[in-house]
């Protein structure tokens, strides 16, 4: 093989070296910067509540519906019996910053406890007591930049912070006769009674 032959073949195995790294090779790029702006996280707190006070209502004699007119009350000294609601109004200071806010509104867990005995029986008086309270509880809210039904309210982030008029409504329903009979004698502990707001997913 003479020389000349011996060149092309070595620059033909260059040319497909090249090639085969041809990948590697950059391109052209370029970049700018785009001013988007500055997003910043939103807040939701609730704060301190107000002393609050308790009414009753009972159900109108013959009335499944119908409640009498709310009448003030110092729960401690108050027997509750089956027709009865007992409505706790209080306000709370409530920051919320969020163009799409919305949020749930409940009483947090153990909020309606049944008081702590020492005698088994009375225990379970207790704690069936407030089962049966705390299923038929409903908190609601309003106040400026509030809107919505209970238990989802939408709070406007432009509201900054507002104060809410919350109502926790307790029902002891009236059932068929001796529907209520495992909460007779009952007592429910409501000293740690507070509300939640969740924001929703």
């Amino acid at each position: 093989m003479n020389k000349l032959t011996k060149a092309a073949i070595a620059g033909g195995v260059g040319i497909a070296l090249l090639l085969g790294g041809a990948g590697t090779l950059a391109t052209w790029n370029s970049s700018s910067n785009i001013s988007g702006g500055t997003i910043v996280s939103g807040k939701l707190v609730v704060g301190t509540p107000a002393a609050g006070s308790w009414t009753v209502a009972h159900l109108v004699s013959g009335s499944t519906t119908a409640y009498s007119t709310p009448v003030s009350t110092t729960l401690a000294s108050y027997a509750a019996a089956p027709g009865d609601k007992l409505i706790y109004t209080t306000t709370v200071p409530i920051t919320a910053v969020g163009t799409n806010l919305v949020a749930t509104l409940g009483l947090t867990p153990g909020a309606i406890a049944g008081t702590t005995s020492a005698v088994p029986a009375t225990q379970a008086t207790n704690n069936a007591f407030a089962s049966f309270l705390g299923a038929n509880t409903i908190v609601a809210m309003t106040g400026t930049g509030i809107t919505g039904t209970a238990p989802a309210y939408s709070i406007s982030g432009a509201a900054g912070t507002t104060t809410a008029t919350v109502t926790a409504t307790i029902t002891f329903a009236s059932g068929a006769a001796g529907a209520e009979n495992t909460a007779m004698l009952g007592s429910v502990d409501l000293s740690g009674m507070a509300v939640s707001l969740t924001q929703n997913s």
